[in-house]
């Protein structure tokens, strides 16, 4: 997975799933990134296209501890 490591004043960090790194300006996201959110990478001739990828929440579990 290619997950955002690194957030600064005007662009962010991408670690890319082969080790590389990529920088996105700021600009050219369209959603409110977030250190350690996973993305799709897309490339569009010199211009770079990220798309995070939704997040599954794992349910709460319930557990019952009993005292004897």
């Amino acid at each position: 997975m290619n997950k955002i490591i690194k957030l600064e004043a005007d662009y962010l960090v991408v670690a890319k799933e082969d080790g590389t790194t990529i920088r996105v300006p700021l600009e050219t996201i369209d959603f409110d990134a977030t250190v350690e959110d996973l993305v799709e990478i897309y490339y569009d001739g010199p211009n770079v296209i990220l798309h995070r990828l939704e997040q599954k929440k794992e349910p709460f579990k319930t557990v019952l501890i009993s005292t004897v």
